[in-house]
C-alpha cells in the first residue's frame, strides 16, 4: 500500500491532476489517500467532490488540519474567501505540527489577500514563511501569495521576482501544475509593469501546461488574462467560459449561481 501511495504522492504534485484522480478512484488508503484524492480532484476543477472525499477526514486524524487546509483553498477558488478563512482558522486549531501551522497561516494570508486585508495578508504569510524551509511546495505557495501581496499594492516588480521564484523552483522540483501557477502568476506580474510580451508568452505556456495536464482551474484564469492581450481573444474567452461551465456543472447548486455571478464576464462570452 504504501508504494502505492508513494506513485498517487508523485502524480498529485509531479505528475496530471487527471491522472491522479483516475489513479485514486474507488481507493480506500486511509486518510491520506483521501487527502491526495481531494487534492487532485480539486486541482482537476472537481470541486464538489473535493470537498465531500476531504469532509471523511475526520477529527483525531493526523490529516484533519491539512484536510481543512485543503478545503479552505478550494473555497478561495470560489471566490468564498469569508468561508475559507472559517476553516483556515479550524485548520490552524487542528494543526499537530510546523507543516500544518504553517499550512494554515498561509491559507489565512490568501483569504486575507481576497478580503482586501493586506495587513494581516502580510502577518500571516510572514509566519509562513518562517517553516518554509525543506518544505518546497510550501515555499513555492509562500511565492505565490507574496505575488499576490504585492499585485494588492501595486508593486509588480517585487510581484515579478516573487513569481519568478516559484517558478523557477517548481520548474527544479519538476511540478507541472506548480509550473503552470507559477508562469500564470508572473504573467499577471509582467502586465503590471508593463511587459506584454514576456506576459503573452507566460501567459500562453501556463495555459498549454494546465490543459495538458488536465488543471482546468488554471486554463480559465490563464485564458481569460490573455484575452486582454492578444489577438484570439474572442477564442480565448469562450475557451475560458466552457471550463467555467464546466467546473460550475459539479458544484453544490446554491453556490453555483453565485460563482457564475462573480464571474459573468467570462461566462457572458458562451451565452
Amino acid at each position: 500500500m504504501e508504494n502505492q501511495l508513494a506513485q498517487l504522492r508523485r502524480e498529485v504534485f509531479h505528475g496530471s491532476p487527471r491522472i491522479a484522480v483516475a489513479m485514486s478512484e474507488g481507493v480506500d488508503w486511509g486518510d491520506e489517500g483521501w487527502w491526495l484524492r481531494g487534492v487532485a480532484l480539486g486541482a482537476h476543477g472537481r470541486y464538489g467532490c473535493a470537498l465531500t472525499v476531504l469532509a471523511q477526514i475526520h477529527s483525531g486524524s493526523p490529516w484533519l488540519s491539512q484536510s481543512l487546509s485543503t478545503s479552505a483553498s478550494l473555497h478561495r477558488q470560489l471566490s468564498r474567501h469569508a468561508q475559507a478563512r472559517v476553516l483556515d482558522l479550524e485548520a490552524l486549531d487542528a494543526a499537530v505540527g510546523v507543516v500544518d501551522q504553517g499550512d494554515a497561516e498561509l491559507g489565512l494570508a490568501a483569504d486575507a489577500v481576497g478580503l482586501g486585508d493586506q495587513v494581516e495578508a502580510r502577518s500571516r504569510w510572514a509566519k509562513a514563511v518562517s517553516s518554509t524551509e525543506g518544505d518546497w511546495r510550501r515555499s513555492v505557495r509562500c511565492s505565490w501569495v507574496e505575488t499576490e501581496i504585492a499585485l494588492m499594492n501595486s508593486d509588480g516588480l517585487v510581484a515579478r521576482a516573487a513569481a519568478s521564484a516559484a517558478l523557477t523552483l517548481s520548474a527544479d522540483r519538476r511540478a507541472p501544475r506548480h509550473v503552470a501557477k507559477s508562469m500564470l502568476f508572473a504573467g499577471v506580474a509582467a502586465l503590471q509593469v508593463q511587459d506584454v510580451t514576456s506576459a503573452a508568452r507566460l501567459l500562453r505556456s501556463a495555459l498549454a501546461q494546465a490543459a495538458d495536464s488536465g488543471a482546468w482551474p488554471l486554463v480559465w484564469p490563464a485564458a481569460t488574462v490573455l484575452a486582454r492581450i492578444a489577438p484570439d481573444s474572442v477564442v480565448l474567452r469562450a475557451r475560458a467560459a466552457s471550463v467555467v461551465t464546466t467546473i460550475a456543472s459539479g458544484l453544490p447548486s446554491e453556490w453555483r449561481a453565485d460563482w457564475l455571478a462573480s464571474l459573468a464576464p467570462v461566462t457572458s462570452v458562451a451565452s
